[in-house]
């Protein structure tokens, strides 16, 4: 037993691939710790009412730019990995069809969000005084759906362990700008 555990310990630090594939998975593990901690301290600060708001917008959000992006991060990270090094025209194309894709598909929750925010806070939290927090949740999903993207082409060129640092960078920013936030300026806050 022990002998296969080092076996397959020199495979990975063998491996550039699984080398980076325990970097992703390692601080993915970090970031979902962090986004635990987070919830805690968010719910705690935001009180049941908010909270659940809140909740609500993120499920909102997170339907809202998997549907505008079509997962087209996916066939950018099969193209782009698939002919990096045979075809460069082509993984060139892909990667401008899939950032102009981006772009247009972001507008959508960007341009409901602000033509209808009334109408959807209404809908939603059933009190039209969360426009800014519907404003501000399609801004989030606008942002999401480039940012997948984003990562589905880095993905491609299996810059693994750079995008797992930068989700722990972005995931602790967030947590140390949000906690304050929350208590200062309630749910707009977060």
């Amino acid at each position: 037993m022990r002998r296969s555990l080092a076996d397959l310990g020199s495979r990975v630090r063998g491996s550039p691939f699984a080398r980076n594939a325990s970097w992703s998975v390692g601080l993915s593990l970090v970031e979902r710790l962090i986004a635990v901690v987070q919830t805690v301290i968010i719910s705690r600060a935001l009180g049941m009412t908010e909270y659940g708001v809140y909740g609500l917008l993120f499920s909102t959000v997170g339907l809202a730019s998997s549907a505008a992006g079509f997962q087209m991060g996916l066939p950018a990270i099969i193209y782009v990995s698939r002919y990096r090094y045979t075809d460069k025209y082509k993984v060139a194309g892909v990667i401008t069809v899939v950032q102009r894709f981006g772009w247009l598909a972001c507008l959508a929750p960007l341009l409901l969000s602000v033509l209808f925010a009334g109408d959807l806070a209404s809908a939603l939290f059933r009190d039209s005084k969360y426009q800014f927090v519907v404003l501000l949740g399609g801004c989030i999903a606008a942002v999401s759906v480039l940012s997948g993207l984003q990562d589905g082409i880095a993905q491609g060129f299996e810059l693994f362990k750079t995008l797992a640092k930068l989700k722990f960078v972005t995931t602790s920013l967030s947590f140390l700008l949000i906690v304050p936030a929350a208590k200062v300026f309630g749910l707009n806050g977060v």
